[in-house]
């Protein structure tokens, strides 16, 4: 299992962000299906491909308005059977994500 730090508290969502988020990974583009939670310094989302442990990456948000990217680094990875109950897919995997700056995700849902 994977072991989450976070110190400041978490926001869970109810409701989806909005607008398209996505997790770059040197040349992958990862749909995020779900954003379990966010805090200041970090998010955990939910992916349909693989990712490892200690990858550096950069979170892409953006509706009509905005075009936010953040880095960050993947802190835990682990992979889901049967993933989100509006997924089809037969496998995700959860990412645990450290962002390199604060948040400014959590202000647009």
């Amino acid at each position: 299992m994977h072991s989450d730090k976070r110190r400041e508290s978490r926001a869970v969502y109810t409701h989806q962000p909005t607008g398209k988020m996505q997790v770059l990974l040197r040349d992958q583009c990862l749909d995020v299906y779900t954003v379990k939670d966010a805090s200041q310094t970090g998010l955990q989302l939910e992916v349909g491909n693989r990712v490892d442990k200690g990858e550096n990456i950069l979170v892409r948000y953006w509706t009509k308005e905005v075009d936010i990217k953040l880095n960050g680094t993947v802190i835990w990875s682990s992979i889901r059977s049967g993933g989100s109950k509006d997924i089809a897919q037969a496998e995700t995997c959860v990412l645990g994500i450290r962002l390199a700056s604060p948040s400014l995700l959590q202000t647009f849902w």
